[in-house]
């Protein structure tokens, strides 16, 4: 009869499938939202508002606050540009991120918004020039002819 007692394979296979319960377990944990990190999620968001201005915003809960954009009750920007409408939206696993993410995309131009909104990530270094780069990238073409 086969006997598993000090078996060096038998072994090897315990020892195989109990690390691999533990990745199973910890990956099935890592999916688990708790409560209090469904609340932490954020949102970085970015409308179309009537007058075809884009506002940039950031918040936890993306339907309630479109909700009271539409309302009236969202920012001051929005109100007098009624109705809005989402364009875009990056969602993260806390609300300091996404506001981070809100602050740096309020500084772009119309251009670059508008590659972020199509999903043209490719365009977005070229639209990150500032005028002044462009500026010198020019004096350095003429001095070279």
């Amino acid at each position: 009869m086969f006997s598993q007692r000090n078996n060096p394979y038998c072994e090897l296979v315990h020892f195989v499938l109990a690390n691999l319960e533990k990745k199973i377990k910890q990956t099935r944990k890592n999916l688990i939202l708790t409560k209090k990190e469904e609340k932490m999620r954020g949102y970085m968001y970015i409308l179309e508002c009537s007058d075809g201005t884009y506002y940039t915003g950031s918040t936890n809960n993306l339907r309630l606050r479109l909700e009271q954009h539409n309302a009236g009750e969202g920012a001051n920007y929005t109100k007098k540009r009624l109705p809005v409408q989402l364009l875009y939206y990056e969602e993260y696993h806390r609300i300091d991120y996404a506001f981070y993410r809100e602050k740096q995309v309020q500084g772009w131009n119309r251009k670059k918004k508008e590659a972020l909104i199509n999903r043209r990530p490719d365009l977005l270094p070229e639209l990150a020039l500032a005028y002044r780069d462009l500026k010198k990238m020019d004096d350095k073409d003429d001095e070279s002819e």
